[in-house]
C-alpha cells in the first residue's frame, strides 16, 4: 500500500535513439583504441551534456519559485526553467546577489526573473515573501526548496547554536515555505509540483555533517508524508539527492584543498562529479508535465552502461552491504541469468571477481550490476542499455524476468534506454531522442499510427530483418551440415541457458546472433 500512495502508477518508459548505426559501440569504446595507447579515463565514457533537455516552451505560462536561487544549483535550476519559458521568482537573504542573478538570467533567456528577499528561518518573513510572490506573479506552479547550510565539524564539538542554525535553514525553512505556499494553493484549489534538494547522506548518514544529515532526512520524511496527504489537492512532492556536484560555494567551504574531490571521484562509477546542468535538467523534468505520475520521494536505482564492480565476491557485489534474504536473492540470480555462472565459478557466489570485475566477462559484469540494483527494491529504476553486452537470448530472458511487464520490477517505475527494438511494443511510453532532445513521445501504437520518423524507421528495420531472414533460409543447408558434424554439442537455443556472452568485438559488428552461431560451429 505504501507504494501505491507514493507512486500513482508504475510505468515502463523506454527511450529510443533515432541514430541506431552506432548502437553497439558505446559499451565497447575501449576496444577501438590503437594497441599500446593509454586507456581512456573512465569519465570519457560519460561526458556531460550541457544543454537543456526538454522541448522549448515546456514551462510557458508557468511560475517557478526557487529558494537559494541566487547561486550554485539554485541558479542553474532557475536558468533552465527560465530557458523553458517559466517566469521565475528567486529568494534568499542576500538581495544584492539575487538581483544580479535575476538580471543576468533575464538577459540570457528573455524571460522575467524576479528577486525577493526572504529569510526562510523566520515564518513571518516567509509569509511576507509569499505575499510579494502573489502580487508579482500569482501563486507558483513549481516550488523548489533549495536553500541550505552546512559545515564540517566533529560532532563532539557541536554547540546547540551550530545545530540550530543548520536545522532552521534546512528543515524548518523548507517546512515554512512548503506549508505557507501549500495552504494558499489549497485554498485557491490549485495544484503544484514541490521539489526539495537533499543529499545522499540523508539516507545513509555521514560523519562530521550530522546537523545537515539529520535536517535533510527530516525534509525527506516531510515530503513523503505530504505526498500521501496532499495528493488529493493536486500536489506532487519529490526529492533529488544529487550526490557530489561541483559548485563554487559548496566546494570552497567544504573542500578548499581539493583532496576530498579526488577521493570522491575514485568511488564514483562514472569517474567524475555531476554538473549543475545535469541536476537542473532532472529538476525540470520532475517538475514538468512529463512526470505528473511521479510523487513521493522514492528511492532511485541507476544501472550504468559501464558496469561498476567492487573488488569483492560476486555475492558481496550484489548484496552491497544489505542483509541476505535467501528467497529473494535466488529469484534475483535466476532473473538476471546468473545461476548457470555460479556453477562454473570455482567458489560459486563466494568467488572473488577481482578489481573492476577482471575475472568476469563484460556480460557477466553487466548482469551483476543489474542484480545489485534489483536486489535493492528501489522505487524507480534508470537503466542505461543494460542489455547491450549480452546476446539476444540472454537479453530476452532478462527483459522478460526483470524489466518487462511480468518481470520482478513490474510494480516499479522503469526508465530504459535501449537500441533493442524488439522491446518497444511492451512499454507504456516511448520517448524518441534526437540530438539530445525528445522528438516524439507516446505509446508504441500511437507512434506507429502517427506515421512519423519513428514509424518509418520501424518499417525500414522490419523490412531489412525480413530480407535478412530470407537470406539465412537460403543458406540453411550448409548450416544444417555444420550442426550435424558437431553432433552431441548443445544447440543454439541451449546456449542461452549457459548465459554465454558475446565477445565485445562481435557486438560492435551488430550481427550478434549470426556471429554466435559461427563461433559455436568453429569450436
Amino acid at each position: 500500500m505504501a507504494t501505491s500512495m507514493l507512486w500513482r502508477k508504475a510505468k515502463l518508459l523506454l527511450s529510443a535513439r533515432t541514430s541506431f548505426h552506432t548502437s553497439w559501440i558505446h559499451s565497447s569504446a575501449a576496444l577501438l583504441q590503437q594497441s599500446g595507447s593509454p586507456p581512456l579515463s573512465q569519465s570519457a565514457f560519460f561526458p556531460p551534456i550541457e544543454c537543456v533537455m526538454l522541448p522549448t516552451g515546456s514551462f510557458k505560462d508557468r511560475v517557478a519559485f526557487i529558494t537559494g536561487g541566487g547561486t550554485g544549483l539554485g541558479r542553474a535550476m532557475t536558468t533552465t526553467l527560465s530557458q523553458l519559458g517559466a517566469q521565475c521568482v528567486i529568494a534568499s537573504r542576500k538581495l544584492e546577489v539575487l538581483q544580479k542573478t535575476a538580471e543576468e538570467i533575464s538577459c540570457q533567456t528573455g524571460n522575467k526573473v524576479h528577486a525577493v528577499q526572504c529569510d526562510v528561518r523566520d515564518p513571518e518573513a516567509v509569509s511576507f515573501c509569499v505575499d510579494q510572490v502573489e502580487s508579482l506573479t500569482g501563486l507558483p506552479d513549481v516550488i523548489i526548496n533549495n536553500a541550505a547550510g552546512n559545515f564540517v565539524c566533529p560532532s563532539e564539538q557541536l554547540s546547540p547554536n551550530a545545530w540550530k542554525s543548520i536545522t532552521d535553514i534546512v528543515l524548518n525553512g523548507t517546512a515554512y515555505i512548503t506549508l505557507e505556499l501549500g495552504k494558499r494553493l489549497i485554498r485557491s484549489q490549485r495544484g503544484a509540483s514541490f521539489l526539495a534538494i537533499t543529499t545522499i547522506y540523508a539516507e545513509s548518514g555521514s560523519g562530521f555533517v550530522v546537523p545537515s544529515a539529520s535536517a535533510k532526512a527530516g525534509v525527506e520524511a516531510l515530503y513523503k508524508s505530504l505526498a500521501a496527504e496532499w495528493g488529493r489537492y493536486g500536489h506532487r512532492f519529490n526529492i533529488i539527492q544529487p550526490g557530489p556536484i561541483r559548485t563554487k560555494g559548496a566546494f570552497s567551504r567544504l573542500d578548499p584543498t581539493g583532496e576530498f574531490e579526488k577521493a570522491m571521484i575514485g568511488r564514483i562509477p562514472t569517474g567524475r562529479l555531476g554538473t549543475p546542468t545535469e541536476v537542473s535538467n532532472l529538476a525540470a523534468y520532475i517538475s514538468s508535465d512529463y512526470a505528473t505520475w511521479m510523487s513521493g520521494a522514492g528511492s532511485v536505482a541507476y544501472v550504468p552502461q559501464q558496469a561498476w564492480i567492487q573488488n569483492a565476491s560476486l555475492k558481496d557485489n550484489i548484496l552491497f552491504g544489505r542483509e541476505k534474504k535467501e528467497s529473494w536473492y535466488l529469484r534475483v540470480l535466476e532473473a538476471c541469468a546468473l545461476l548457470p555462472d555460479l556453477e562454473m565459478l570455482p567458489a560459486g557466489d563466494g568467488t572473488e571477481i577481482g578489481e573492476k570485475g577482471l575475472n568476469l566477462s563484460g556480460g557477466q559484469r553487466h548482469r551483476v550490476s543489474l542484480a545489485r540494483s534489483v536486489y535493492r527494491r528501489s522505487d524507480v529504476y534508470l537503466l542505461d542499455d543494460p542489455l547491450s553486452a549480452v546476446d539476444a537470448h540472454v537479453g530476452q530472458h532478462i527483459f522478460d524476468r526483470v524489466i518487462g511487464p511480468r518481470g520482478l520490477l513490474k510494480e516499479k517505475t522503469r526508465v530504459l534506454v535501449t537500441h533493442g527494438l524488439s522491446f518497444l511494443s511492451k512499454t507504456d511510453l516511448i520517448l524518441v531522442m534526437l540530438e539530445g532532445h525528445i522528438s516524439e513521445m507516446g505509446s508504441y501504437k500511437d507512434l506507429m499510427d502517427r506515421k512519423g520518423n519513428f514509424a518509418k524507421f520501424i518499417h525500414a528495420f522490419n523490412g531489412k530483418r525480413r530480407r535478412g531472414s530470407s537470406a539465412s533460409r537460403g543458406s540453411s543447408a550448409s548450416r544444417d551440415k555444420s550442426k550435424t558434424c558437431v553432433g552431441s554439442r548443445k544447440s543454439a537455443s541451449r546456449l542461452s541457458e549457459l548465459s554465454i556472452d558475446l565477445p565485445q568485438k562481435q557486438l560492435i559488428s551488430g550481427g550478434a546472433t549470426v556471429h554466435l552461431m559461427e563461433v559455436v560451429d568453429a569450436e
